[in-house]
């Protein structure tokens, strides 16, 4: 649920924030009647306590401020039913509870979201030297995520807004916090902070900044839409084709590492001075079919008259987009710290990834998300499918992660499944199921998944979630994660004939190794397999 709060022009439509009114077409009269006594019911109610209040208490200030709220209440249902008494109403007339301070604000809009989440996680260990698997690595905890943001709408096309969360401050998790330490306080992070422009007589949005995810994604596999906040531009433009026909042209250019321009260390950073950035280009199809067709309506907008088309309830539809992400030069990331989930991006790669470059050298993946739905009996049913292919998935693994792994199955990340039912409604309910492979050169593990396998690179395994919408804005899920190797007790064999010390390298994530007359660590492929569960109660307003 969003709040809009903004000053009311009458040649445009608006909600108010308490009775949530919504001007659409003019109605008939008998609708007009019809609809008109409830709200004048809840009008008189307001005004009838606001008249005992008042007497009981004339002199509180908050009397005249409780009579002079609902006078614009009423001021404005004459404005939005166009009677005679509405018609000499100006917009500064009519106060609203919560006004922008800026002149050129249109809309304010106020949103959010709270999440629990009890989650339980298991990791078994992977031995080298033993088929031996132990499950010491289980344990659940409590865990939260809170939201709170801004959009602004200004006059002259441009918008901007902000939001803040908890969480950390690196983590491909976004804002899920865990419910720890004594009941210690926690930290808020900026989690959005944007300025954009939208055109106004062609299809085209600007927008630069910390901001949402732009990208059509499926169910946060290859990308997470849901917590990743890219930092620099992205422009969108969409074609509508034909009521039932619409395309869209996405392209993303943010900075995802910053460097020092004078480093000139000989350690792991090799002197790198190039910032790395990161590239995605994108085009979404979707296409429409069947239900009722397109129609045509008429609009009112001030003193002129047009004709729209408005397309019919379709169907059937399909969507798919096909991706195209790089980092233009090779990443130069040298520094750890952006995650901390093994074989998850930065950290993990801390002594590969910087002694034989950096973390996000050689990524150019190509991903097409698609999906197609239906009804059948009145269900919502949706098949989805995704696939992804590292170009240079093979030079990754061994550059980065210190592994032979030039398979097609260690250059592919690939997803199926189907979903029945659909969120919209209280009562609504939804079950998913699909199966899933990510190789271990296939995708930026700093950008996919951060439950399925804890984002970890060389696993396969189901997916099963289960939602119900107990009220138009509370959602309960259950997910259930499981995932185990591609290729067991893989270890970085890579750098074998180039190590000094030790010759022979020993289990997975337990020593170090001498490269280049440098020390790093081995890179910890210490997991065979993964159980999660999630249990979730999910709040928006």
């Amino acid at each position: 649920m969003k709040m809009l709060v903004s000053g009311l022009n009458p040649s445009r439509n608006y909600r108010l924030a308490v009775l949530n009114l919504t001007k659409t077409t003019q109605p008939k009269e008998s609708e007009m009647n019809f609809n008109l006594l409830p709200k004048v019911g809840i009008l008189a109610a307001v005004s009838f306590i606001a008249g005992g209040i008042g007497t009981a208490t004339a002199a509180d200030p908050y009397d005249k401020a409780l009579e002079a709220r609902v006078a614009a209440l009423e001021r404005e249902l004459n404005l939005m039913q166009g009677d005679d008494k509405g018609k000499a109403v100006k917009p500064a007339d009519v106060p609203t509870f919560l006004r922008a301070k800026g002149a050129n604000v249109k809309e304010l809009v106020m949103y959010g979201d709270l999440r629990y989440r009890w989650q339980y996680t298991n990791f078994e260990n992977q031995l080298f030297t033993s088929p031996v698997y132990s499950h010491d690595n289980g344990n659940s905890r409590n865990r939260y995520r809170l939201r709170f943001g801004f959009e602004y709408q200004l006059t002259d096309n441009f918008f901007m807004g902000f939001a803040l969360g908890s969480g950390a401050d690196n983590g491909n998790d976004g804002t899920t916090a865990s419910f720890t330490n004594g009941f210690s306080k926690q930290s808020i992070w900026i989690d959005k902070a944007y300025l954009g422009y939208k055109f106004k007589d062609i299809p085209l949005t600007i927008i630069g900044g910390k901001q949402n995810w732009a990208f059509y994604a499926l169910d946060d596999f290859v990308y997470n839409p849901a917590d990743n906040r890219p930092e620099g531009f992205t422009e969108i433009y969409k074609l509508d084709v034909s009521p039932m026909t619409s395309i869209q042209f996405i392209a993303g250019q943010y900075i995802f590492f910053d460097n020092n321009e004078f480093n000139n260390s000989a350690g792991l950073s090799k002197g790198v001075k190039t910032d790395a950035y990161l590239f995605i280009q994108q085009v979404v199809f979707e296409f429409k079919f069947g239900g009722t067709g397109a129609s045509t309506r008429t609009v009112q907008d001030g003193k002129t008259t047009r004709t729209e088309t408005v397309a019919g309830a379709p169907a059937m539809s399909l969507k798919f987009g096909p991706t195209f992400q790089f980092y233009p030069n090779n990443g130069n990331v040298t520094v750890a710290g952006a995650n901390t989930n093994p074989l998850n991006g930065i950290t993990n790669v801390a002594g590969f990834g910087s002694a034989y470059g950096n973390a996000t050298r050689n990524l150019m993946v190509f991903d097409m998300p698609a999906e197609f739905n239906f009804k059948l009996g009145g269900l919502a049913i949706k098949p989805y499918a995704e696939i992804a292919y590292n170009f240079q998935g093979g030079a990754r693994a061994y550059d980065v992660y210190g592994v032979r792994a030039d398979n097609f199955t260690d250059k592919i990340a690939w997803m199926a499944g189907v979903k029945f039912g659909d969120l919209r409604k209280k009562g609504d309910w939804s079950i998913s199921a699909d199966y899933r492979s990510v190789g271990v050169g296939s995708i930026d593990p700093n950008l996919n998944d951060p439950n399925w396998a804890g984002s970890r690179l060389n696993m396969q395994g189901p997916k099963i979630a289960l939602a119900y919408r107990f009220t138009n804005w509370l959602t309960g899920n259950v997910n259930f994660f499981s995932g185990w190797n591609l290729r067991s007790n893989l270890r970085p064999s890579a750098v074998v004939g180039a190590a000094t010390s030790p010759a022979i390298l020993p289990a997975p994530g337990a020593a170090t190794v001498t490269f280049k007359n440098t020390k790093v660590a081995i890179v910890p492929f210490d997991y065979n397999a993964s159980q999660i569960i999630q249990v979730e109660l999910n709040a928006t307003f």
